[in-house]
């Protein structure tokens, strides 16, 4: 973080855009503390020019702290009790019930239980007739087809439990990779987890400008049901590539 250099007044829209990164770091880290979180937010909202450490920043802005603290215990709320569409538009699902597409998913994951099943059950036998037979007389076994490959989802910004609580529902039929804000870690995630990238948090320019020179899409939702959902939608109506 530069040193030395003068505090500069925030315009607007970078104040606002500090408060709301800060937020987002204090929601995500609670246990690192409000401290921690202005520190990143200070990083990852402003330009190099206008950075100061937490002491300097919180005596400069003497109304950060506060706002931050009121602006995570918004976020809190509204991730329990307001979900917010995702403006990626997705197939029309206005024709299908709730029911339906419950349906459907169900009917599809227990097809590809039962494809497993077979496969194990052919291979078994397999296994236990070329160890019954003369090795002159085996004839080998024939390849298996290659599974479909699973659609590879990328997700920004989830605590711990509710990560566990994603890959316990959705692991069966998607490739899933949790990334943190953390430049490096999120570059290298993002560049080979490629088919979709979600975000439940605020993400940074830097983050926002390293998934547009992806060439990728970026789909913003709010909290674990909002993902669910769209993870539901895009397993019935997206199969799979060969």
């Amino acid at each position: 973080m530069p040193k030395g250099r003068p505090v500069y007044k925030l315009t607007k829209e970078l104040r606002q855009q500090l408060i709301e990164c800060c937020a987002e770091h204090y929601v995500a880290d609670p246990i690192g503390g409000i401290r921690q979180a202005i520190n990143n937010g200070i990083q990852d909202a402003l330009p190099p020019e206008k950075q100061q450490p937490y002491p300097k920043a919180v005596q400069s802005w003497q109304w950060l702290r506060k706002a931050v603290d009121a602006r995570a215990m918004q976020l809190r709320v509204e991730e329990v009790r307001v979900p917010i569409p995702v403006t990626r538009e997705l197939p029309d699902i206005k024709a299908f019930t709730t029911n339906e597409l419950l349906n459907e998913l169900m009917s599809r994951m227990l097809s590809m239980a039962q494809e497993r099943m077979e496969a194990g059950i052919r291979d078994a036998i397999r296994s236990q007739l070329a160890s019954m037979v003369l090795p002159q007389m085996a004839t080998p076994t024939p390849p298996v087809p290659p599974k479909p490959k699973r659609l590879k989802i990328a997700v920004v910004g989830l605590l711990k439990r509710q990560e566990r609580e994603i890959r316990e529902e959705f692991e069966p039929i998607f490739d899933l990779k949790f990334l943190t804000t953390d430049v490096g870690a999120f570059r290298n995630g993002a560049l080979t987890y490629q088919d979709y990238i979600f975000s439940t948090r605020f993400l940074s320019h830097k983050h926002t400008d390293q998934i547009a020179r992806m060439g990728r899409e970026h789909i913003k939702v709010n909290g674990t049901t909002a993902l669910k959902e769209k993870l539901m939608e895009i397993y019935v109506y997206h199969k799979p590539t060969e």
